[in-house]
């Protein structure tokens, strides 16, 4: 037994190392960069249709709206042209693109809304976008 911890605790390890193996190979199918059986391919796809219903109906950032007024807004706008907010420079400092599936998020959040994925470090919408 490792040092220090009891049965309870490694099978808690164990459980998150599993859950750690399953996220990264969802990661690498959703990427394109394994080559998997039809079954896992199923299963992942699984896997996003649930990520995306959890998207919809979780708080996610909608960037087609101004977040003052729920103004639809010009893919391009740098204010929004009911209530004049400043959304250009207010999706630059407080929402980033999930580096996994480039949903956009609070740039504060330490995991995605849609995929789970785990957010390392966060990069601005504008910077994310280039």
């Amino acid at each position: 037994m490792e040092q220090g911890l009891n049965t309870n605790e490694l099978k808690e390890k164990r459980l998150n190392l599993l859950v750690a193996l399953g996220e990264e190979t969802h990661n690498l199918i959703r990427g394109g960069n394994i080559t998997i059986s039809d079954k896992l391919k199923s299963l992942s796809e699984e896997i996003k249709k649930v990520d995306i219903q959890i998207s919809k109906s979780s708080n996610a950032v909608d960037i087609s709206c101004c977040p003052q007024c729920r103004e639809a807004l010009q893919a391009d706008a740098v204010f929004c042209s009911k209530c004049g907010f400043a959304v250009k420079e207010y999706f630059a400092a407080y929402v980033a693109k999930c580096h996994c599936c480039s949903t956009p998020m609070k740039a504060e959040q330490n995991y995605c809304v849609v995929c789970g994925t785990k957010q390392n470090s966060h990069f601005s919408l504008e910077k994310s976008v280039e």
